[in-house]
């Protein structure tokens, strides 16, 4: 397997001053918890500063074809699994994305210097903010190749999660609670201990050989 950080992604330059900005907004309704705003919130702070918004839910399969439609922004209110879902397939495309910082962790919105402003107040400085350039990992294996931003993971974990997305259990549960979702995540990890078989694997890190993982090792 090779891991490569390729500059995948270069937003075009825009000089949109105070005109009104055509808005795609992806939205995860589930991010975070129950105080993060709405998603009627979030459109009428979007319409206030004159924007017009194209509401997508990333929970429906539309927002796939949503983004695929011209627009002046495309805004991403969520964690770090929706920006990185919604990123990896923006990948060539010069429109720039906007994140809202909506998750739990947030570490890619924390590194581009978000957190620490408020949702109105990003969404205020939309109108004079400057693009910037990001880079985006490629991960080759015997499946093909797939793109990340954040990061890449296999394994134990990995399969425990991919699991958990292809479920839709925690989804179902329509909870936040801890008490009431730790206990979900931990029966299918136990049944992917007794189930999941280790690998020894190769991984390449930039075209340089670091280590080699054998079959103690469940995760990356």
């Amino acid at each position: 397997m090779l891991l490569a950080s390729e500059l995948r992604w270069s937003p075009r330059e825009i000089s949109l001053g105070d005109t009104h900005i055509k808005i795609t907004l992806i939205d995860n309704p589930a991010a975070g918890n129950h105080s993060q705003l709405s998603c009627d919130e979030l459109v009428r702070l979007i319409r206030d500063q004159g924007h017009k918004v194209n509401y997508q839910s990333s929970k429906k399969k539309k927002w796939k074809k949503a983004i695929e439609k011209p627009c002046d922004i495309i805004v991403i209110a969520g964690g770090d699994g929706t920006v990185g879902k919604v990123a990896t397939l923006l990948i060539g495309n010069r429109t720039p994305i906007a994140i809202l910082p909506m998750g739990t962790a947030n570490n890619i919105a924390t590194t581009l210097g978000l957190t620490s402003r408020s949702v109105p107040d990003l969404i205020k400085g939309w109108t004079t903010a400057r693009p910037v350039n990001f880079d985006a990992g490629l991960a080759k294996g015997p499946w093909g190749s797939q793109h990340f931003i954040e990061g890449f993971g296999l394994g134990l974990f990995a399969e425990t999660m991919f699991q958990l997305d292809e479920s839709e259990a925690l989804d179902r549960s329509g909870s936040d609670n801890p008490k009431e979702v730790i206990p979900k995540v931990v029966n299918i990890l136990n049944y992917q201990l007794k189930t999941f078989a280790s690998k020894e694997m190769v991984v390449q890190l930039e075209y340089q050989l670091r280590w080699t993982a054998g079959a103690s090792d469940p995760c990356v």
